[in-house]
């Protein structure tokens, strides 16, 4: 029994397709200069809240009472899909490198994901930031139950609205490893989630970094005399 736990605690760890990196290039980097960037959003993702008991269960009827479970605590806790950080970070950083400026998404919510669809939808600027969350999990080790992580996966795509072609893409996977300060399930949730809202940010911050190095994204952000002078 303890195997095929194990086995299905790994399957949520390892779920969500991976994009292979594209990165950007001085071509690229061109075609970006100055244009305008929006980002889109996509319904609430399923929050697991993976507990020893519910795991043993397994299938889609363990997932079900796992994935309303961490409904529950998204709703009293007032989580957010850490995609909307995210893709509002890599904005932030593409309009900081490449002068571009931001235009706010006015439209609905994703309902088809294929670049085509993406271009038609978000037309109203030249790049689309497209960011989906694949894998969102709270987790306990399999190694050591009374402890818990939140894991995290997403897709990123840089989507140019006038020929649906995608400039850039990669993939975060954040699954921390396993510290004597990491909570039990009771400490994580304690206090409306205050030690959730923190693991959740760290995967956050840790996303950004790994998208950013996916892509390429140049670390200088401004000349040199400027740099200085913001720190």
């Amino acid at each position: 029994m303890i195997k095929y736990l194990i086995a299905f605690v790994g399957l949520l760890l390892v779920s969500g397709c991976s994009l292979a990196p594209v990165k950007i290039t001085p071509s690229t980097a061109g075609e970006l200069r100055g244009q305008s960037l929006t980002t889109d959003m996509y319904p609430p993702p399923d929050f697991v809240d993976t507990t020893p008991g519910s795991a043993l269960l397994g299938g889609l009827i363990g997932y079900a009472i796992m994935a309303k479970k961490g409904e529950g605590i998204v709703q009293k806790d007032g989580l957010q899909d850490p995609a909307v950080a995210i893709g509002t970070q890599l904005a932030e950083s593409l309009t900081r490198v490449y002068g571009m400026h931001v235009v706010i998404n006015t439209a609905q919510l994703v309902a088809n994901d294929t670049p085509a669809a993406l271009a038609k939808t978000y037309a109203n600027a030249r790049f689309l930031l497209d960011l989906k969350t694949t894998n969102w999990n709270l987790v306990y080790f399999t190694t050591a139950w009374g402890t818990y992580r939140v894991i995290y996966a997403a897709n990123f795509r840089l989507i140019d609205t006038e020929t649906a072609k995608i400039l850039a893409q990669g993939t975060c996977k954040e699954s921390p490893d396993l510290t004597p300060t990491l909570p039990t399930y009771d400490e994580a949730l304690a206090n409306n989630g205050v030690i959730l809202k923190k693991m959740i940010q760290d995967d956050v911050v840790a996303c950004v970094k790994d998208l950013e190095a996916n892509i390429s994204l140049p670390k200088l952000a401004y000349p040199a005399a400027l740099s200085k002078a913001a720190n």
